[in-house]
């Protein structure tokens, strides 16, 4: 049993022509094999798979319009219906980056679950519900350059996210600590 784990966008590789877009390793004949190979051999195996950044995630910005490589997040290229071999979905963890404690708090969550220790509690979003169910600032500085979809003048900010509350190591860094506008990339 094994927890898949990726991060970066996956990319589109029948549109390389006769190359690839990524090479990790070989196959038995010597051929290159890609990252859209890997994660079809050993998706379906996993146990739970995660997600982690906004690459891997929703797609990010290798995936803006336009992008030669047809860049998506995870659960695009595998299906909003896939699950693991303990039938979780993609497990996400939206950030640019996420915090490494979010991430490790996830980890032992999801292992304490695959023992059936306690129940993994995902949003509607497949992310943990415990780490994204906090609007990100109460003021963002530069609201005024947020998109429509992140910041609504009359909500306030409209995405969840851990990094205000955990930065993004030992409490440090982070959009709205570094006095950065959010993109709303979780």
């Amino acid at each position: 049993p094994f927890i898949l784990i990726l991060e970066g966008s996956v990319l589109d590789e029948s549109l390389a022509g006769s190359g690839s877009f990524s090479r990790m390793g070989q196959d038995a004949d010597g051929r290159p094999l890609t990252i859209a190979a890997w994660i079809d051999r050993l998706a379906e195996h996993a146990e739970a798979v995660i997600a982690i950044g906004s690459c891997v995630a929703w797609g990010g910005i290798p995936a803006a319009a336009g992008s030669p490589t047809g860049a998506m997040g995870l659960e695009s290229y595998l299906g909003r219906d896939f699950h693991s071999q303990a039938e979780l979905p993609v497990i996400d963890m939206p950030g640019c980056p996420p915090p490494g404690e979010a991430f490790v708090e996830t980890l032992i969550s999801v292992w304490l679950h695959l023992a059936r220790l306690v129940p993994l509690e995902l949003d509607e979003e497949h992310r943990p519900r415990w780490l994204y169910n906090e609007p990100t600032h109460s003021q963002p500085p530069r609201a005024d350059y947020m998109p429509a979809h992140v910041y609504d003048v009359t909500l306030g900010p409209t995405v969840g996210c851990p990094v205000p509350r955990q930065g993004w190591m030992k409490g440090i860094g982070g959009c709205a600590r570094v006095r950065g506008s959010c993109i709303g990339c979780t």
